[in-house]
């Protein structure tokens, strides 16, 4: 398993095989090997459970809990209404299929999925099939607590409803933005972001994107990180996004009471890969 200390301190060359490094130039993923994974030193360990920043880069955190089995479209229906206590609008989804035939385009399958839910100013959304539920906040975002009180009702909407659903994914996802003032316009991803990779192919750094998708030092979660340049709101900025993506596919407990507890847990190695991530340069521009 990859320790996200030993990476934080640059251990490359004695990467384990469980990571996988990929970087993106002229319109592709490439995969490197995993001898030129390396990231920049990392003065601390860091171990936190919660950070601050005065320029909050999140711009979308997602929770998603997924299911071994469907629940009924009755049940669906149940955790709709429970969950209209934190969200002001609620409209039902759907999916549909089409098959392209001589005489044109025939519909062949039209059914509800479920229902999407927001707030009054559509910050805050959650989403709920037969599959899973989802629990999301856009920008601003104003802190775990927040998010996570939405998430206890998610979560025991559907183990009231439902008290037989078993669990076959946890998982969250964080999407930073960092927007670069024209005074830096000449920077790099590697000035702003710990994840590197060397290229192959030529003697230049890879500019426009890094994935790296790793086992954590905690047992059964694992994580996919990416850095990529985006376009930026602001007037001749630019713009990286920071994708984490953190999760567990095995050893979920099914029982509510433990699963506040691993929520605290990813919350921690969230934060954790996230300050591993960036370079003092981000600290101090979101700081």
């Amino acid at each position: 398993m990859v320790n996200l200390a030993d990476l934080a301190r640059g251990i490359g060359h004695g990467a384990p095989r469980d990571v996988t490094l990929q970087a993106y130039e002229a319109g592709h993923w490439v995969y490197c090997p995993i001898r030129r994974f390396s990231v920049r030193p990392v003065a601390r360990e860091v171990k936190i459970a919660s950070m601050e920043f005065a320029k909050a880069p999140i711009t979308e955190a997602v929770f998603e809990l997924r299911f071994v089995d469907s629940i009924s479209s009755k049940d669906v229906g149940r955790i709709n209404k429970a969950l209209r206590k934190k969200y002001s609008d609620s409209n039902a989804t759907f999916e549909f299929d089409v098959a392209v035939e001589p005489q044109g385009i025939k519909q062949t399958r039209f059914e509800q999925t479920g229902f999407r839910l927001q707030s009054k100013d559509a910050a805050d959304i959650a989403m709920i099939g037969a599959k899973s539920i989802v629990v999301a906040r856009l920008a601003p975002y104003c802190g775990w607590d927040t998010l996570f009180e939405r998430v206890q009702l998610a979560v025991s909407s559907v183990m009231s409803v439902a008290p037989m659903t078993r669990f076959s994914r946890l998982g969250v996802r964080f999407l930073n933005r960092l927007d670069v003032p024209p005074t830096m316009a000449e920077s790099s991803l590697g000035d702003f972001f710990n994840l590197k990779a060397q290229n192959p192919f030529s003697e230049a750094a890879f500019s426009e994107a890094v994935q790296v998708v790793f086992k954590t030092s905690i047992p059964d979660w694992s994580a996919r990180v990416s850095v990529l340049e985006v376009p930026s709101p602001l007037l001749a900025y630019r713009a990286f996004q920071l994708d984490i993506d953190v999760y567990r596919e095995k050893n979920i407990p099914q029982k509510i009471d433990d699963l506040w507890n691993v929520f605290t847990e990813v919350h921690t190695l969230k934060n954790n890969i996230f300050l591993q991530s960036i370079t003092d340069v981000t600290t101090a521009l979101i700081s």
